[in-house]
């Protein structure tokens, strides 16, 4: 038997899940009691670290195939209305987490998650990238501003590294043309071509595969090729070297680009539209960026802190209306099941919200 709860004390309550097969057997006998820590469900007890629950405050009691959702009552619940702590507002975040260990004016290969060889770097230097629409925000960057017509050409230095949690930046001179594949968009018209505007250049990215495994690498902006942390690594000799230590797969650099866009995000409910080069689209809301949770674990109930997220699937979403993320297929594909898999064997209360699903999502806790 397990059990999953929501800690919810601004309501003064537990939103609880129970699960396991011995609950088909014990249909309306089944008995749920509750006092201090602890909670009993039938001949089984869970002790819940750091919660006191009202005294048998049991309500809301449903039963599905899944398993038994149920409300209980905090004990702080008889002193509401309360003031509660609240997050310091924090504008223009950064994730945090440690940056590569890469040495300036050493040679590095950069390699394939398949072996192959894409080219080599010397990093002069190594910084942080400061976002992901850098080049296009250029226009904001000078007192000028009004005299000009068209946002500035910046760009790295051949010989810079530019890192954030997710992917590194080098620039394309770095790699071997015979490498890589550059996937145009071959529907664009010539007049299409022409019409577009110098803002359009400098935003307008391509898809980078590897010519051996043809898996993709990142994405192309002018002559800057934006790496996934999961795609590729740096190495001199035996040692490789990961942009981001704790990014090894599609699914660490999901994580890793849904923290970086919440923490950067200003706002109390940030909500994404996440894209994948073969035109799949996934709304992401997050309704609460630090939700406390217990669940079993092997030594017992353990607490953690998660995002709760409400996404769905779909391609008639307006665009318009929210930010817009791009990432390889591998990538959507590996992130989605997470999302899933979070609710796996979950009674439906706790798996859907309306219309959307509902996933309880890794923190990065060192942001």
């Amino acid at each position: 038997m397990q059990i999953f709860a929501e800690i919810l004390p601004r309501l003064g309550c537990a939103n609880v899940a129970i699960m396991g097969d011995c609950l088909g057997d014990a249909g309306d006998n089944l008995s749920i009691k509750c006092e201090k820590d602890r909670v009993w469900v039938g001949d089984t007890v869970f002790v819940i670290p750091g919660l006191e629950l009202a005294s048998n405050a049991v309500s809301g009691l449903v039963w599905s195939s899944a398993g038994v959702s149920i409300r209980l009552k905090l004990k702080q619940n008889e002193k509401l209305p309360a003031f509660l702590s609240a997050g310091s507002f924090n504008y223009g975040g950064r994730l945090k987490f440690p940056p590569p260990e890469i040495v300036p004016g050493q040679t590095y290969s950069l390699v394939c998650q398949c072996g192959d060889q894409l080219g080599s770097l010397t990093p002069a230097r190594v910084l942080p990238l400061p976002s992901g629409s850098w080049q296009a925000d250029s226009l904001d960057w000078y007192c000028c501003v009004n005299k000009l017509n068209k946002p500035p050409v910046m760009k790295q230095r051949t010989s810079d590294l530019l890192f954030n949690s997710y992917s590194f930046v080098v620039d394309m001179s770095n790699i071997r043309e015979a490498a890589v594949n550059i996937k145009t968009d071959n529907n664009e018209t010539n007049s299409e071509k022409e019409e577009a505007s110098d803002f359009s250049e400098i935003t307008k990215t391509v898809s980078v595969t590897c010519v051996s495994c043809d898996q993709e690498l990142g994405s192309l902006a002018r002559e800057s090729l934006q790496i996934w942390c999961s795609s590729a690594w740096l190495q001199s000799g035996d040692v490789c070297i990961r942009s981001n230590k704790d990014v090894e797969t599609a699914q660490d650099c999901f994580k890793m680009v849904i923290n970086s866009y919440v923490v950067e995000s200003i706002s109390a409910m940030p909500k994404v539209l996440l894209k994948s080069r073969s035109d799949q689209s996934l709304v992401i809301w997050i309704i609460d960026k630090d939700l406390t949770v217990a669940k079993s674990g092997k030594a017992g109930v353990i607490k953690e802190s998660v995002m709760k997220v409400l996404f769905k699937k779909g391609s008639n979403v307006p665009e318009n209306t929210m930010e817009i993320l791009d990432v390889s297929n591998n990538i959507f594909d590996a992130g989605l099941n997470l999302l899933e898999s979070s609710t796996e064997g979950f009674p439906d209360s706790f798996k859907y919200a309306n219309e959307f699903r509902v996933s309880y999502f890794p923190k990065w806790l060192n942001c």
